[in-house]
C-alpha cells in the first residue's frame, strides 16, 4: 500500500489533485474488471501492426438478458465472417451474414467516435461469467488490459502481415490474433493506476511494476508491463474500474506532464444495464444507428 501511496502523490504534485487510494484495496480480483478484446477476422491492407487492430473494452448484459460490447473501434476493421470480442476466454460476436459489403463495417470506420456500442451474441457462455456493474463515480481506479501481453511477442507476430495477421485468398485474415486475444483474455488484466476527474485521466507512464505486482500478484506476468512506454492505440476503449465497478472508457491521448503522468480523455459510463440504456449511451455517442444495425444481425 506504501507503493501505491507513493504514486498517488506523485499525481497529485503533477495535477494539484487530492487523493486516496484507499478504495482500492478492495478492488475486485475476478471476471468484474477483465477487460474485453476486439477485432474483426479481417483487416484492411493498409494495416502494418496488430495494434491498430486490438481495441479494449467490455461486454455486459443487461436485465433483459441481451449482451453489449462497448468499447474502442479502429479504422482498420474489415468487414467478413465477423467481429469478436472475448471477455475471461468467452467469446461474443456479431456477424453481418458474411457479407463483407455491409454498411456497418463502414459506418464504424468513419464514425467519429473512437467508443462503439453494438449488441453481440455469446457463444458458449460459461457458468462461471459474472457481470461487471456500474460505479457511477469515483477519484482512483485502474484501467484493465493487456497491452504489455502483445507487446511481448516478437516482432514477427505483430507486424502486419506476419504470424498473427496474413494474407488468406487474397486478403488480411486475423484468425491467429483472434487465437492468440481469447488466450490472453482468459488470464488477470494489467492495471494501470489512474486518477479520475469529470472528463481526465491522470496515469503515471510507463505503467508501475509494482503496482501490478500489488494488484495481480504475479511477478512473472508484471515484468512485462515496463515494455509500455509511449501511448499505445490499442488502450482506447480499454474499461476503467473502481473498488465499485465501471467508471468509463479510455477515450484519447491528449498530452504528457511532469513526473511522466501521462493526461488521457475518457467516456464516463452512469447508467444502469438495460437495453433502453444501451440506447441512450449509443445515441449520445453518435453510434446509435450502429446499435440498431447490429441488432437486426443479432
Amino acid at each position: 500500500m506504501e507503493r501505491l501511496n507513493n504514486i498517488v502523490e506523485r499525481i497529485g504534485k503533477a495535477t494539484g489533485l487530492s487523493l486516496k487510494a484507499d478504495s482500492l484495496a478492495n478492488l475486485p480480483q475476478d471476471y468484474r474488471i477483465y477487460p474485453a478484446l476486439a477485432s474483426t477476422d479481417r483487416a484492411l491492407s493498409n494495416t502494418k501492426n496488430v495494434f491498430q487492430l486490438i481495441r479494449h473494452g467490455t461486454v455486459i448484459r443487461t436485465r433483459e438478458g441481451n449482451y453489449y460490447y462497448i468499447g474502442g473501434k479502429s479504422n482498420y476493421w474489415a468487414g467478413g465472417r465477423a467481429f469478436h470480442s472475448f471477455k475471461g476466454g468467452i467469446e461474443f460476436t456479431l456477424s453481418s451474414s458474411g457479407s463483407e459489403s455491409s454498411p456497418i463495417w463502414k459506418m464504424i470506420r468513419e464514425v467519429k467516435s473512437n467508443i462503439v456500442v453494438f449488441q453481440v451474441k455469446a457463444i458458449r457462455l460459461s457458468k462461471e461469467w459474472i457481470d461487471t456493474t456500474p460505479a457511477f463515480s469515483a477519484s482512483v481506479g485502474i484501467i484493465a488490459n493487456y497491452i504489455p501481453k502483445f507487446l511481448a511477442r516478437p516482432e514477427f507476430e505483430t507486424i502486419v502481415p506476419g504470424d498473427l495477421v496474413d494474407f488468406s485468398g487474397g486478403k488480411l485474415t486475423a484468425d491467429g490474433l483472434l487465437t492468440a486475444m481469447r488466450y490472453a483474455s482468459r488470464k488477470p488484466p494489467f492495471p494501470y493506476f489512474v486518477a479520475i476527474t469529470d472528463n481526465e485521466l491522470f496515469m503515471p507512464y510507463p505503467p508501475d511494476r509494482e503496482l501490478c505486482e500489488y494488484f495481480v500478484k504475479d511477478t512473472t506476468l508484471c515484468k512485462y508491463v515496463e515494455l509500455d512506454k509511449e501511448f499505445n492505440e490499442m488502450l482506447i476503449g480499454a474499461p476503467i474500474f473502481s473498488a465499485d465497478g465501471l467508471i468509463g472508457f479510455v477515450n484519447s491521448y491528449i498530452k504528457t506532464l511532469e513526473e511522466h503522468i501521462v493526461q488521457l480523455s475518457y467516456i464516463p459510463f452512469k447508467l444502469e444495464f438495460t437495453d433502453k440504456n444501451m440506447e441512450k449511451f449509443a445515441e449520445s455517442l453518435g453510434v446509435g444507428e450502429i446499435l440498431a444495425l447490429s441488432r437486426k444481425y443479432v
